[in-house]
């Protein structure tokens, strides 16, 4: 294939919005592992003559879900890591890339979505924008006057706790540090610390990436309570305890780029531009 200026290996829907926002800034773009992706103006081609061709290289957010493979939804078959082979001079961007630089020593350059801060920030609101979606869909009930109950104040927590108010739900958010506790309730939602969170909550998000919501918590629970996990693995809802209280957990990976790709993806390209 003809060489291109820029390369855009695996990842979801986001990836094409990413490669249209750099092909308007005049970047030749080439495509692979996305085949199954519908719609896509760009070339595609094998994951070693992308690499072969291009000499920076977009990589998605997560890079891999299971530390093996490419997280490639869109691609006909599954890419093991250990077949892809940068060249020393490839630039590299990517998301969470774990043990990918200590695999490919002699790459160079490889540019880690999690220190972009900006990036951070405005994913945070769009994927906090896909909580709320997926919560008016799950809930028998609305959300306007709605006890709703929030895990965390990091990003995507603080996002939350700013636009449920203006839904008229009433939020309590747990944080352990109680130095943004005033912070919380400045957002209109009462701040809760540790031993707090025993409520008949309708509606529960959480943020947070390690046990915080089981068994005791989920007793205060009513029957048709929804619990949204949108932290990483391993989350912070025991899904069995959920499981034995007969209450609905629903699983959101992938936020933004289920909800909002177009944004999500223009948002990357911008980031990633900016440090080109």
């Amino acid at each position: 294939m003809q060489p291109c200026s820029l390369g855009v290996l695996g990842g979801d829907a986001r990836q094409l919005y990413l490669a249209r926002a750099a092909a308007a800034d005049g970047f030749s773009v080439a495509l692979s592992a996305l085949e199954q992706l519908p719609e896509s103006p760009f070339p595609a081609c094998s994951p070693r003559q992308l690499l072969d061709s291009c000499a920076l290289i977009l990589l998605s957010m997560p890079v891999s879900r299971d530390g093996e493979t490419l997280n490639a939804p869109f691609a006909p078959r599954a890419v093991p890591l250990g077949t892809l082979r940068f060249s020393p001079e490839t630039r590299v961007f990517g998301g969470l890339l774990g043990t990918l630089p200590a695999r490919f020593p002699a790459l160079q350059v490889v540019e880690e979505y999690a220190h972009f801060e900006d990036l951070l920030t405005g994913n945070a609101a769009l994927t906090a924008e896909g909580a709320l979606a997926a919560a008016i869909r799950e809930t028998p009930g609305s959300l306007a006057g709605a006890r709703c109950l929030v895990l965390g104040f990091g990003r995507i927590g603080r996002a939350l706790c700013g636009l449920l108010p203006a839904l008229h739900a009433q939020v309590d958010c747990f944080a352990r540090d109680p130095s943004v506790h005033p912070q919380i309730a400045d957002l209109g939602c009462r701040p809760l610390g540790l031993g707090a969170v025993h409520a008949p909550y309708e509606v529960v998000f959480n943020t947070v990436p390690a046990p915080v919501f089981g068994e005791s918590e989920m007793q205060s629970l009513p029957s048709h309570a929804v619990l949204l996990e949108l932290a990483s693995a391993p989350g912070g809802i025991d899904s069995q305890a959920a499981r034995r209280h007969s209450l609905r957990l629903v699983s959101l990976p992938g936020l933004p780029g289920t909800t909002a790709p177009l944004a999500a993806g223009t948002l990357l390209w911008r980031c990633i531009s900016a440090r080109l």
